[in-house]
């Protein structure tokens, strides 16, 4: 089954504002935290091309496991009202089930892949290709573990990555499709909102907080939207009882 790249993207986007209208103060506080967390943790905006130090190497990993923290419940629950179609209360307590364990922990490691090119200096040659390997080889992965991650949000332990491959051959670009259409969707208001702002004489200033703040709200909707896409992704080709596992 070839994957129907705008039916996935449109209805993604659509379970992302149901998803947003039903938790709102949820995904406030998700914005909020996110964002603090940025200010508190993030490193600030170098504007240069020399390698960051492993202080800030590791206060920058702080900030982006932090914000995962912060977001991951948000992600469960989207999953689970996508492949569900059911509306479900966001509940915190209790210890995460193995499944969840291990979406958080191959989430983290995604996320936290390319933190250590920060220390090599981009002016090298070097630089340039193992960033490219890197963000090849990641969205690859990314992209064809689709049905894997989505499995263990839903409690599943059975649906490795090799079956997810598997069940995924050919449809690479019809996924990239699905994950770089919402993008251009967040990226396009993200610069709407920066034009505005610039037209009404808003400082340019990239390392000013507002600016900083834009981009982690643009992220971080993305993110959401990206897992929530996985999960209609997962309805298409993987509609199997969420089982061996709970959530």
């Amino acid at each position: 089954m070839k994957l129907p790249v705008f039916a996935v993207v449109m209805a993604a986007m659509r379970d992302f504002a149901r998803f947003v209208m039903r938790h709102p103060l949820a995904v406030l506080v998700a914005i909020a935290g996110s964002i603090l967390l940025d200010r508190w943790l993030g490193p600030a905006y170098a504007g240069s091309d020399r390698p960051m130090s492993l202080a800030g190497v590791a206060q920058s990993g702080a900030s982006v496991l932090a914000q995962l923290l912060v977001w991951l419940p948000l992600w469960l629950v989207a999953v689970r009202e996508v492949v569900s179609g059911q509306a479900l209360p966001l509940r915190l307590g209790g210890l995460p089930s193995p499944a969840t364990q291990r979406y958080a922990l191959y989430n983290a490691a995604i996320m936290l892949a390319a933190e250590p090119l920060s220390l090599i200096d981009s002016r090298a040659p070097v630089a340039g290709i193992l960033v490219l390997a890197l963000a090849v080889g990641a969205a690859w992965f990314s992209l064809r573990a689709t049905l894997t991650f989505t499995s263990l949000a839903l409690g599943r332990l059975d649906l490795g990555f090799a079956r997810s491959i598997e069940r995924t051959r050919g449809q690479t670009l019809r996924l990239l499709a699905i994950l770089l259409l919402p993008l251009a969707v967040f990226i396009a208001a993200a610069l709407t909102v920066m034009l505005v702002a610039l037209a009404n004489e808003a400082d340019p200033d990239l390392d000013l907080p507002e600016w900083s703040a834009l981009a982690v709200l643009t992220v971080q909707l993305f993110m959401l939207t990206a897992a929530i896409a996985g999960a209609q992704v997962y309805r298409r080709l993987e509609a199997a009882t969420p089982q061996n596992g709970r959530y």
